[in-house]
């Protein structure tokens, strides 16, 4: 369970089975919030912990959301001079009311189908991510991509790329690029350069 007020938490369960170098996990949830609901029509959401005044005790647990989902994994001994991994995502969520979206949030609708694929490649001196997501709500389809690229050919030289794609309002599988929220990243599309210097070793 995730017991803080977050609207990313979801409570529910998860299994995963594995076998070799492949593994397979499976994960519901079913949760309710605290909404604002005008005409069978969710207005606002509000994941808050606090229900002392009569407003927010109308509010309390008044919408349902649903999440249903599979990832899968393929990849070798991580003791291997490269190292690849690839998986792929897929999951469904539901509201119980059409939810009415913000500028923030760009959404109406009540349901939300989203499906990734990625991989990771590591050698002595590199290491590549790639990811590739569609989404597909009650009223619009998107798709997103991002690939990473790292490089140090000496120890005292990085070399860094990355490329992304992520349009307004995407809604993500994979959560964050490069530690970032998604979300703060929309419409941040383009080609990104680094590069490290070590005049000292180490």
């Amino acid at each position: 369970t995730l017991s803080n007020s977050s609207l990313s938490s979801y409570r529910g369960g998860a299994v995963e089975l594995g076998m070799g170098p492949m593994s397979i996990a499976g994960f519901v949830s079913d949760r309710f919030t605290d909404a604002n609901i005008q005409s069978d029509t969710i207005r606002t959401l509000y994941p808050s912990p606090y229900h002392r005044t009569a407003g927010e005790l109308a509010m309390k647990n008044t919408a349902e959301m649903r999440m249903a989902g599979l990832r899968a994994t393929v990849s070798n001994e991580d003791t291997s001079s490269l190292f690849l991994s690839a998986g792929a995502t897929a999951f469904t969520f539901t509201y119980d009311h059409p939810y009415f979206g913000t500028p923030g949030q760009p959404y109406y609708g009540e349901s939300i189908r989203a499906g990734s694929v990625d991989m990771l490649a590591i050698g002595n001196h590199f290491s590549i991510t790639g990811e590739a997501a569609l989404s597909a709500d009650d009223v619009a389809q998107q798709s997103a991509w991002t690939v990473t690229c790292v490089a140090e050919p000496v120890s005292s030289v990085g070399l860094s790329a990355l490329y992304r794609h992520v349009p307004y309002g995407f809604i993500s599988p994979f959560g964050q690029i490069s530690g970032d929220a998604v979300s703060s990243l929309s419409n941040a599309n383009g080609v990104y350069l680094g590069l490290q210097l070590s005049p000292i070793e180490h």
